[in-house]
């Protein structure tokens, strides 16, 4: 995503152990704020190279920025087979997430697997953004 000048927080598991990854002095205002309020985060975990964001298993990008900025990457991936790809002002805040994950992985194909493993009826959820319509 270097191509469009913008640099993801990349979720992903190192060494089986979750990780959220992103290239040090490459911070937006956006991320900088996100990761402001999750300094004790454990998974929190800076790289200096491209190469080393991407290691490991990765399962979930966001950009979080300028809509004009992140519409490309939008464009992008709108379309894909393989991935979801989310553009939505932050709720509470000016800026906008663009967010990509494999096709499957929705919050409401995960409700949906709790639901058979637990064998309930009836499930209630919450939810606050885009993302979360497909559990509903």
């Amino acid at each position: 995503m270097g191509k469009y000048s913008i640099y993801p927080l990349v979720y992903n598991f190192v060494n089986s152990v979750e990780k959220v990854s992103w290239i040090k002095n490459k911070e937006n205002y956006g991320i900088k704020r996100y990761l402001d309020t999750r300094k004790e985060d454990p998974r929190l975990r800076p790289v200096e190279k491209n190469n080393d964001l991407y290691s490991g298993e990765l399962f979930y990008f966001t950009c979080i920025g300028e809509k004009e900025d992140l519409i490309k990457v939008y464009e992008y991936f709108k379309d894909s087979k393989e991935f979801t790809c989310t553009l939505q002002q932050e709720l509470y805040r000016e800026e906008y997430w663009c967010e990509i994950m494999p096709k499957k992985a929705t919050k409401g194909n995960a409700i949906m697997t709790l639901k058979e493993q637990l064998k309930c009826d009836k499930i209630i959820s919450f939810g606050d953004a885009i993302n979360d319509i497909p559990m509903f």
